[in-house]
Formats: structure tokens, C-alpha cells, sequence
């Protein structure tokens, strides 16, 4: 399970490094504005994602909310913050649904 992770991740990081990436425009957040309380850029975050490894990886804590055999939920500190990270893989690219504070606290 974990090796079937980290050929994941290692395949999305290459597609972030060829730009084929973006974020998911939701109805119930912004991401600008969630980045912009992280304190960082959208090249920054995209940054941010590069520098995860397994070590970050963290079982979802909302599994009901949009999960599939392609998504990966991470924790980093960011300036201070917990940020929770979600990415998933879909139609080539990687899908950034989640770069915002842990909302748990």
C-alpha cells in the first residue's frame, strides 16, 4: 500500500514539474484566499507540494469528501501553519483540492 503512494506521488510531482497541474475551483472555499492565510504564492504552494514525501502522508480525515484510488492527503507545516494538502490525479493532471490550515486545530 504504501509503495503503490509513493509511485503516486512521484508521478504527480513529475507532472507538477511539467506544469500539469491546477487547483480545483470549489463552491465552498477560495484557494487564493487560503494561500493567502498560508502566506504563500500559487508557484510557492505548487513549491510546497514538491518538497512532500511519504513522511507527510496522512490518512484522510474526511474520507466521504471526494476520494479515489488517485488522491493522497498530506500535512505540512507551513510558516507556522498546519496545512492540510489534497491532491488527486484526474485526466492527466494533478488536482489540487485542498492547500489550506487543518481545520481540526
Amino acid at each position: 500500500m504504501i509503495g503503490e503512494k509513493v509511485k503516486l506521488l512521484s508521478l504527480m510531482k513529475a507532472k507538477i514539474c511539467r506544469k500539469e497541474r491546477k487547483f480545483k475551483v470549489r463552491n465552498d472555499r477560495d484557494y487564493l484566499i487560503d494561500l493567502l492565510e498560508i502566506g504563500v504564492s500559487v508557484e510557492e504552494a505548487w513549491q510546497q507540494i514538491l518538497e512532500l514525501n511519504i513522511n507527510f502522508y496522512v490518512d484522510d480525515p474526511k474520507p466521504s469528501y471526494y476520494k479515489s484510488s488517485n488522491s493522497l492527503t498530506f500535512m505540512k507545516n507551513i510558516n507556522g501553519i498546519n496545512v492540510y494538502i489534497k491532491l488527486t490525479l484526474e485526466n492527466e493532471k494533478v488536482v489540487c483540492w485542498s492547500f489550506h490550515k487543518d481545520e481540526r486545530g
